[in-house]
């Protein structure tokens, strides 16, 4: 069984083992090791509800967790957001993990009346670009992301 929940304070040794994991680096911006108090600081603002810079929902899988999705750049008049997603470990990907919790948290958000959710992956990654267009996201561009070739993709609601 999947589910999606939101990140906890009780989230912070399983969240800084994934945010160190090298094999995912690839995927973010980082260069190196979190230190505890970055990954403090992260969840801090991940865990304030006033702040749309980021929001994180912990996916479980068998009640076990194993990865995470990211909304950021919130933008309410705009009603627009990124989504970003992960699996920590191998062995769970290739499973429809991660398309059963991408659908359970798009379920939600639309109730916050998001129009347009948009998504950046590596254009190697063909997993994800799968991913994307199962749950009905559409090629948007080609671009160089993280010094990258990507593809951005996004969904837009039906109102």
């Amino acid at each position: 069984m999947v589910s999606i929940r939101p990140l906890q304070q009780e989230d912070f040794a399983t969240v800084y083992a994934w945010e160190n994991m090298e094999e995912l680096w690839h995927v973010s911006e980082q260069k190196g090791p979190f230190s505890p108090s970055e990954i403090k600081d992260f969840m801090e603002r991940c865990l304030n509800p006033e702040n749309d810079d980021c929001e994180r929902w912990i996916i479980s899988s068998n009640n076990e967790s194993v990865g995470a999705i990211d909304l950021f750049d919130q933008d309410r008049a705009s009603n627009s957001c990124g989504i970003g997603i992960f699996l920590a470990h191998k062995e769970n990907r290739g499973k429809g993990i991660g398309s059963k919790a991408l659908r359970q948290l798009l379920e939600m958000i639309e109730k916050r009346n998001y129009t347009s959710i948009r998504a950046i992956v590596f254009s190697s990654n063909e997993a994800s670009i799968a991913l994307f267009q199962n749950n009905h996201f559409t090629f948007q561009a080609h671009l160089i992301y993280k010094g990258k070739p990507a593809m951005q993709f996004c969904r837009t609601s039906k109102q």
